[in-house]
């Protein structure tokens, strides 16, 4: 008859069969012990409880406590826009800038209305002429020719001229208006001892002031 031989466990294993015992009798003490209702704010880590750990719709706004949020956490367009604030103060004026290139010319307006009409000018001349009297062709030393402007006329100016073989040696004397200036008075003279035949020539300018 054979007999069996009862071996005794090695401190290993009776190691190992404790530290299974704990861990399953801590899970099961564990699970058994929390009350309904024990877990606060007070027993979660932060940033324990992340949105991938909530049941959709879990938070509504009954559990979102007044003033909490803020801008950035609502979606654009969802906060309706405030009313508007009253106008700022006018800011200082700006450097001009530079001169932009010339526009194309715009049409020709309408003609204006005409102006008054302006005042009288000075007065004018009329009945311009010159009129020339002139002397007898002789050997005389001096000689005096008038020339008479029209009636109604004026003399305006005037002037003497000798024609001879030598001009160089006649001399005006005299040359001026005469006669309430309506005519030319002039006279000239020969220097020569021996005079050659000469002619004295008196010019009138005439006309009518208005």
């Amino acid at each position: 008859m054979s007999r069996f031989r009862i071996h005794r466990p090695s401190p290993a294993l009776v190691v190992a069969s404790l530290a299974l015992l704990l861990s399953l009798g801590g899970s099961a003490y564990a699970a058994g012990a929390l009350a309904p209702g024990s877990v606060g704010a007070h027993q979660l880590r932060n940033g324990a409880v992340t949105s991938d750990k909530l049941a959709n719709g879990a938070v509504t706004a009954n559990k979102v406590k007044p003033y909490s949020l803020l801008s950035q956490d609502f979606a654009p367009g969802q906060l309706p826009a405030g009313a508007q604030g009253p106008k700022g103060p006018a800011g200082p004026q700006g450097p001009a800038g530079p001169q932009g290139p010339a526009g194309p010319q715009g049409p020709a307006g309408a003609a204006g209305s005409q102006g008054p009409a302006g005042r009288p000018g000075a007065a004018g001349i009329s009945g311009y002429q010159v009129i020339t009297s002139t002397s007898t062709m002789s050997a005389t030393s001096e000689k005096a020719v008038a020339a008479n402007c029209p009636a109604g006329e004026s003399v305006l100016g005037g002037g003497v001229s000798g024609e001879t073989s030598s001009l160089d040696t006649l001399v005006t004397q005299q040359s001026y208006p005469n006669n309430d200036n309506a005519q030319w008075f002039g006279a000239a003279y020969d220097l020569t001892a021996n005079p050659s035949p000469w002619t004295l020539v008196v010019y009138a300018i005439c006309g009518s002031v208005s």
